[in-house]
Protein backbone atom coordinates (compact mmCIF):
# COMPACT_ATOMS: atom_id res chain seq x y z
CA UNK A 1 0.00 0.00 0.00
CA UNK A 2 2.56 2.55 1.00
CA UNK A 3 4.94 1.74 -1.85
CA UNK A 4 1.66 2.14 -4.29
CA UNK A 5 0.76 5.57 -3.22
CA UNK A 6 3.51 7.65 -1.31
CA UNK A 7 7.16 8.58 -2.64
CA UNK A 8 9.19 7.56 0.46
CA UNK A 9 12.86 9.53 0.46
CA UNK A 10 15.65 8.59 2.80
CA UNK A 11 17.93 11.53 3.20
CA UNK A 12 21.66 10.75 4.96
CA UNK A 13 22.53 14.39 5.83
CA UNK A 14 26.97 14.92 5.63
CA UNK A 15 29.28 17.70 5.55
CA UNK A 16 27.96 19.87 2.81
CA UNK A 17 26.19 16.60 1.01
CA UNK A 18 22.78 15.04 0.98
CA UNK A 19 22.63 11.34 0.59
CA UNK A 20 19.17 11.01 -1.10
CA UNK A 21 17.35 7.28 -1.48
CA UNK A 22 14.04 6.25 -2.98
CA UNK A 23 12.68 3.74 -0.78
CA UNK A 24 10.57 2.77 -3.79
CA UNK A 25 12.49 3.09 -6.78
CA UNK A 26 16.48 2.33 -5.17
CA UNK A 27 17.34 5.13 -7.56
CA UNK A 28 19.78 7.51 -5.67
CA UNK A 29 21.33 10.63 -6.11
CA UNK A 30 23.63 12.86 -4.51
CA UNK A 31 24.18 16.41 -3.99
CA UNK A 32 26.53 19.06 -2.88
CA UNK A 33 26.98 22.48 -1.73
CA UNK A 34 28.64 24.57 0.68
CA UNK A 35 25.37 24.56 3.94
CA UNK A 36 27.68 22.96 7.13
CA UNK A 37 29.12 24.58 9.46
CA UNK A 38 31.99 23.70 12.25
CA UNK A 39 29.49 23.25 14.63
CA UNK A 40 26.30 22.23 13.10
CA UNK A 41 25.61 20.22 9.97
CA UNK A 42 23.07 22.82 8.69
CA UNK A 43 24.19 26.10 8.98
CA UNK A 44 23.21 27.68 5.82
CA UNK A 45 19.20 26.84 5.67
CA UNK A 46 18.80 28.80 2.32
CA UNK A 47 21.67 26.85 0.97
CA UNK A 48 20.52 23.89 1.92
CA UNK A 49 17.10 24.19 1.42
CA UNK A 50 17.36 25.01 -2.20
CA UNK A 51 19.81 22.40 -2.91
CA UNK A 52 17.29 19.63 -1.01
CA UNK A 53 14.49 20.74 -3.50
CA UNK A 54 16.37 20.50 -6.56
CA UNK A 55 17.58 17.35 -5.84
CA UNK A 56 13.94 16.02 -4.65
CA UNK A 57 12.39 17.15 -7.89
CA UNK A 58 15.05 15.05 -9.62
CA UNK A 59 14.00 12.18 -8.05
CA UNK A 60 10.42 12.85 -8.23
CA UNK A 61 10.87 13.52 -11.84
CA UNK A 62 13.01 10.06 -12.22
CA UNK A 63 9.91 8.06 -11.07
CA UNK A 64 7.40 6.74 -13.73
CA UNK A 65 5.22 10.20 -14.87
CA UNK A 66 2.38 10.36 -12.00
CA UNK A 67 0.70 13.61 -12.07
CA UNK A 68 -0.40 15.27 -9.01
CA UNK A 69 1.58 12.49 -6.98
CA UNK A 70 1.21 13.45 -3.29
CA UNK A 71 4.00 14.73 -1.21
CA UNK A 72 6.45 12.40 0.18
CA UNK A 73 7.55 11.11 3.64
CA UNK A 74 11.10 12.08 4.72
CA UNK A 75 13.08 10.14 7.03
CA UNK A 76 16.36 13.04 7.82
CA UNK A 77 19.33 10.66 8.91
CA UNK A 78 22.27 13.79 9.84
CA UNK A 79 25.75 11.40 9.94
CA UNK A 80 28.09 14.82 10.75
CA UNK A 81 27.87 16.35 13.92
CA UNK A 82 25.32 14.44 15.89
CA UNK A 83 27.38 12.53 18.19
CA UNK A 84 25.51 12.52 21.64
CA UNK A 85 22.51 13.16 20.03
CA UNK A 86 20.75 16.25 18.56
CA UNK A 87 19.73 19.23 20.23
CA UNK A 88 15.80 20.24 19.65
CA UNK A 89 16.97 23.23 17.40
CA UNK A 90 18.86 20.71 15.19
CA UNK A 91 15.88 18.58 15.06
CA UNK A 92 13.95 21.42 14.18
CA UNK A 93 15.67 22.72 11.52
CA UNK A 94 15.91 19.28 10.08
CA UNK A 95 12.04 18.57 10.12
CA UNK A 96 11.35 22.25 8.68
CA UNK A 97 14.32 21.58 5.69
CA UNK A 98 12.47 18.81 4.62
CA UNK A 99 8.81 20.16 4.94
CA UNK A 100 9.78 23.58 3.10
CA UNK A 101 11.53 21.01 0.37
CA UNK A 102 7.66 19.66 -0.17
CA UNK A 103 7.34 16.69 2.72
CA UNK A 104 4.14 15.61 3.71
CA UNK A 105 5.73 14.04 6.51
CA UNK A 106 9.48 13.75 7.84
CA UNK A 107 10.99 11.43 10.64
CA UNK A 108 14.05 12.08 12.02
CA UNK A 109 16.27 9.26 12.40
CA UNK A 110 19.10 8.20 14.44
CA UNK A 111 20.74 4.89 14.04
CA UNK A 112 22.60 2.68 11.79
CA UNK A 113 21.68 3.44 7.88
CA UNK A 114 18.40 1.92 6.72
CA UNK A 115 17.56 -0.41 4.25
CA UNK A 116 14.44 0.15 1.29
CA UNK A 117 13.24 -3.02 2.80
CA UNK A 118 13.31 -1.33 6.14
CA UNK A 119 12.19 1.48 5.11
CA UNK A 120 8.82 0.36 3.80
CA UNK A 121 8.63 -1.91 6.68
CA UNK A 122 8.67 1.50 8.80
CA UNK A 123 11.28 1.04 11.10
CA UNK A 124 12.34 4.25 11.23
CA UNK A 125 8.75 5.69 12.97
Amino acid sequence: MFKKYFSLFYIQILKDEFLLFDANTEVSLNITGNFSGQRTAVANFTIAEKLLSQALKELMSKKSSRFLAPSPIIIMHPKYLCEGGLSQVEERVLKELAFSSGAMKVYIWEGADLTAKQLLNGIYK
